[in-house]
């Protein structure tokens, strides 16, 4: 998915719930796991910076290892 995908289906969300087509909780939780789902990206992104600034070969984007 790319970010303009990303931000397409939050203003979708604002507008279910400015329609009453989703409650403003719903909303809410959608939104955090958005927010969730952007902070893992730049996180990875920040291993992937850190590890080629290193000399290191970064993994793929997603193949990072949670531990």
């Amino acid at each position: 998915m790319k970010a303009k995908d990303l931000r397409k289906k939050l203003i979708n969300v604002i507008d279910a719930i400015q329609n009453g087509d989703l409650s403003p909780s719903d909303g809410r939780n959608i939104v955090g796991a958005a927010n969730q789902i952007n902070l893992s990206v730049q996180n990875e992104l920040k291993l992937m910076k850190l590890s080629m600034e290193a000399g290191k070969k970064a993994k793929a984007i997603g193949e990072m290892t949670i531990v």
